[in-house]
């Protein structure tokens, strides 16, 4: 492997890893600090939230780093055009928070923790900076916002609970962190580009690209009740405070998907690099990173399982003792979805992205379907079970199901081989001139 590859890829990690801890960190301090109520409604509105994101991003995030790539369409009419598009979808999706937080509950801290999203979405998803740095593969500069915008945040929550500031001031958090990284980036964007060019809205561009991301964006729209059904579920069925215990081990679980974004996030130029070369070309980097990414993604499965308990009491403390089982369960995901982040690079890249759309339908059916047997049954150990079974059949089984994504089930197979002898899996990753 190149050292541009291999630093890009440790960067990343680094950077997720400091992504994980001060994220996690965050949430604990406020989960002891408000208990499981206050936190049940931070996630609620969190994953009201999500289930609305679709709106903004469009399902546009691959394909405007793949374009600024290839370098077909000029970078700045690319960059103005995202922003544009986004924007108008960030409008669409901050009324529609507003009207369903207002009929999901009428207290006023749901509608302020709206707000408090709302504006972190801009800043995150609005002003597409980031692809633009990630395609020109500049992972340091990515890096470097991301650590010291989350120590500042991890800092602020701190003193917030220190001087015993309510449940609203500490969450302001998520704005701050956002508005610093986003600046940073500007910054680290511009000591690359001195020349500010004449705003241009590619029409064209903009017509091609949304309908080509169009399943994607539907699947965004889908995809994230599958994710948060759970929650709005044990909301619906139980009460706050089991959305809180619920939401605990949640949070732990799905942290680890940050490491297939990371490697994803340094590899996903170099794949589409390759595409270009030949498909042979193609496949040899999408297998030597498919038996990396099911290796790590398997061995962080049993260390979750194995430590649940530690974690929770340790994290959360003695009051989330209902969340250990939860949490063992929820671990089985993590060897799911690391991978799962290259497979859908897979289809993007080939042109197959519209089968992400049938994937979330199947997904949210199934996990719905799931919750509303199996919540009343056992609580929220069976929507932990839901999201498992749900899990394994839309991130993995799916693909063996569509006679077309073959090449998804190549790339599967090939890299489950490396489960058999993880030394040479490593050796060859290292090894390879990618």
């Amino acid at each position: 492997m190149t050292n541009k590859v291999l630093n890009n890829i440790v960067i990343y990690i680094i950077e997720r890893v400091v992504t994980i801890i001060s994220g996690l960190l965050c949430f604990v301090l406020i989960a002891r600090a408000f208990g499981p109520a206050d936190l049940g409604a931070l996630s609620t509105v969190q994953s009201l939230s999500a289930t609305l994101m679709f709106m903004v991003t469009l399902g546009l995030d691959r394909f405007i780093v793949k374009d600024l790539v290839e370098g077909e369409v000029p970078n700045k009419a690319i960059e103005y055009t995202a922003t544009t598009i986004r924007f108008l979808g960030w409008l669409l999706y901050t009324a529609c928070l507003f009207l369903l937080t207002w009929y999901w509950s009428s207290e006023p801290i749901y509608i302020y923790i709206a707000a408090i999203e709302s504006i972190t979405t801009f800043f995150i998803h609005v002003i597409v900076v980031r692809y633009s740095l990630e395609s020109k593969r500049k992972a340091k500069e990515l890096s470097i916002s991301l650590i010291i915008s989350r120590i500042i945040s991890l800092i602020y929550v701190y003193l917030a609970i220190r001087f015993q500031a309510d449940l609203l001031i500490t969450c302001l958090f998520l704005p701050i962190q956002s508005a610093i990284r986003l600046f940073l980036m500007i910054y680290f964007y511009n000591l690359n580009s001195q020349t500010v060019e004449k705003f241009t809205f590619n029409k064209i561009w903009a017509c091609e690209n949304l309908k080509r991301a169009f399943p994607i964006m539907l699947s965004g729209a889908i995809f994230p009740i599958f994710i948060q059904a759970d929650v709005l579920m044990i909301s619906y069925y139980l009460n706050e405070a089991q959305v809180g215990l619920y939401s605990a081990p949640m949070k732990l679980i799905f942290q680890s998907s940050f490491i297939g974004v990371a490697i994803m996030s340094a590899v996903y130029p170099l794949l589409v690099s390759r595409n270009k070369d030949g498909e042979s070309e193609f496949l040899d980097v999408a297998i030597v990173f498919g038996r990396a990414m099911l290796l790590l993604s398997v061995f962080f499965s049993f260390l979750l399982f194995f430590t649940s308990e530690y974690i929770i009491l340790i994290m959360f403390g003695n009051g989330y003792q209902e969340s250990i089982d939860v949490m063992r369960i929820l671990s089985i995901i993590v060897a799911i979805v690391i991978p799962s982040k290259l497979f859908s690079s897979v289809l993007i890249i080939k042109g197959l992205s519209k089968y992400e759309l049938p994937k979330a339908i199947f997904a949210v059916l199934l996990n719905v379907f799931l919750n509303s047997i199996l919540i009343p049954l056992y609580s929220i150990e069976g929507a932990a079970i839901s999201s498992v079974i749900a899990y394994v059949f839309s991130d993995f089984a799916f693909y063996f199901l569509v006679n077309k994504l073959a090449i998804v089930r190549f790339v599967i197979i090939k890299s489950l081989y490396g489960l058999n002898s993880p030394l040479l899996t490593i050796k060859k990753l290292l090894g390879s001139k990618l």
